[in-house]
């Protein structure tokens, strides 16, 4: 489970990347590993 890599973000960090992730546009392969990396 990735959440474990994300440690002390804010749940509702988790939750947007999440959505981010699941989205088609975004892509896996090219997300960043913390959202706040954009």
């Amino acid at each position: 489970y990735f959440a474990g890599s994300v440690g002390g973000a804010p749940l509702s960090m988790v939750k947007q990347y999440i959505e981010q992730q699941s989205r088609p546009d975004q892509g896996r392969s090219r997300a960043p590993r913390y959202p706040s990396s954009h």
